[in-house]
């Protein structure tokens, strides 16, 4: 009998060979390609992949808020076309501070691989104030040195806004070498614009870039090591996407986020799966609330082992309370050293 693609896709996930991620770049040596230039085929050899998913009715419902319309205009029929900046501030105005449920730091994630930071992606970061529970007697933290229980952060996620106008530019600049930009010969510069061609998707909303922006937001949060995944929540607006906002929800491993710090270690953890949806920007008045439902009060379920294959849809259940963040993000300085991987 014949095999169904997405079955063969997931027999290829669970039976590949436990490898480092050194051997898996040994293999193949694009995967070492800057994140601006990563393709389906990174993604492929990753086995990380993009799945759509659909937020309930329920979710969807708010009252019309008429001093949120200007910002939510603003995101959808940006007036400033491929101004990054304007449409942050436009995000920024409508989730963070009195009105919003979201604290937001002036600084942006960084990509660490190999214990160096290799890119800064243009994307504000947000977060809500963490709460603690205990874990259970029986459970790994029991017997903790100083005698007490540790305590581990319930799943929070951290959240980014990425204007996706910003990565035609940068992409670009990427592919074409700085010191022939002002002076391109004929055969040159059909080899770099084959390489734009060849790292920009066919659907943007499925870029492998993204995967890069989603997984710098996991590393803010990876150096507290009492987590088991990090919870990732991005919003992307597109300059020509004027229906839409997408939100993206992955749910990292500890194991996955070790191995980029480490990439000669070997982990049993996957990538996860990137599940997204869509949030239509009309009516305006009721835009922030459904945003700020997606982002807050839904949370992508997982299975008990952390099977991130059995998560198909999103649930509005969980809830979160927010209160000014005191503590420091530890890993968003850029570290100055660049080389090896993703020069």
């Amino acid at each position: 009998m014949a095999m169904s693609h997405s079955k063969a896709a997931a027999m290829e996930k669970v039976t590949t060979p436990n490898q480092s991620l050194h051997e898996l770049i040994i293999q193949h040596p694009k995967l070492s390609d800057h994140p601006l230039r990563w393709t389906a085929r990174h993604l492929e050899l990753l086995h990380c992949t993009f799945q759509q998913i659909d937020i309930p009715l329920e979710a969807k419902t708010g009252a019309h808020e008429e001093c949120t319309v200007k910002d939510a205009t603003g995101l959808a029929n940006n007036p400033w076309f491929g101004d990054i900046e304007r449409k942050a501030s436009c995000f920024r105005n409508l989730f963070n501070g009195e009105r919003g449920r979201l604290v937001n730091y002036c600084t942006e994630p960084t990509f660490y691989f190999n214990g160096h930071g290799k890119h800064r992606p243009h994307c504000p970061i947000y977060y809500l104030e963490p709460t603690y529970e205990k874990e259970d007697e029986n459970k790994e933290n029991k017997g903790h040195e100083d005698g007490e229980q540790e305590l581990r952060k319930t799943e929070n996620p951290v959240i980014g806004f990425f204007a996706y106008s910003s990565i035609t530019q940068r992409r670009a600049e990427r592919c074409y070498p700085k010191q022939y930009r002002s002076k391109p010969n004929g055969d040159a510069q059909q080899l770099w614009d084959r390489m734009v061609r060849e790292c920009t998707p066919e659907t943007w909303f499925q870029d492998p870039y993204l995967v890069c922006i989603i997984t710098s937001l996991a590393q803010c949060q990876w150096r507290d090591n009492r987590y088991k995944f990090c919870p990732v929540r991005l919003v992307v607006c597109h300059d020509d996407e004027k229906d839409y906002a997408y939100v993206y929800y992955a749910q990292f491993p500890k194991g996955i986020l070790d191995q980029l710090d480490t990439p000669v270690s070997r982990t049993e953890a996957t990538w996860p799966t990137i599940y997204y949806t869509k949030i239509p920007f009309e009516p305006y008045g009721t835009f922030h609330d459904r945003m700020e439902k997606a982002l807050l009060d839904a949370k992508v379920g997982t299975s008990a082992e952390g099977d991130e294959t059995d998560c198909k849809s999103v649930n509005p259940n969980a809830t979160a309370e927010v209160s000014d963040i005191r503590h420091s993000l530890g890993m968003i300085e850029l570290s100055t050293t660049n080389k090896g991987l993703m020069n």
